[in-house]
């Protein structure tokens, strides 16, 4: 066997993490798929790059395996603190769909 026979297999798209308020990310929604943690959305930007966005309850309410193909803004809206003590702040998303 040749060693350049051979080309190495390195994980998924990128995760989007948002980091301020404000911050989003727009494409195609390729896929909705399971995650190990719920479900995840990948998305192909208008560059041809895919990301893949982890759901949150917020997320999950609004995007749908339906929603698949459609070109899609996902928003962070920021964080709502918890009316539970010790949970952590609900992540808010304004998700739009283009007409």
């Amino acid at each position: 066997m040749k060693e350049n026979e051979w080309e190495e297999r390195t994980g998924g798209a990128p995760f989007w993490r948002p980091n301020q308020e404000g911050d989003s990310i727009e494409g195609t929604l390729i896929k909705v798929r399971k995650g190990t943690y719920g479900d995840v959305y990948d998305i192909e930007t208008k560059d041809g790059e895919m990301i893949t966005v982890p759901s949150s309850a917020v997320l999950a309410n609004r995007i749908s395996e339906a929603d698949e193909g459609k070109y899609i803004r996902i928003v962070f809206d920021g964080l709502q603190q918890s009316k539970i003590k010790g949970r952590n702040p609900t992540k808010l998303f304004k998700v739009f769909f283009r007409k």
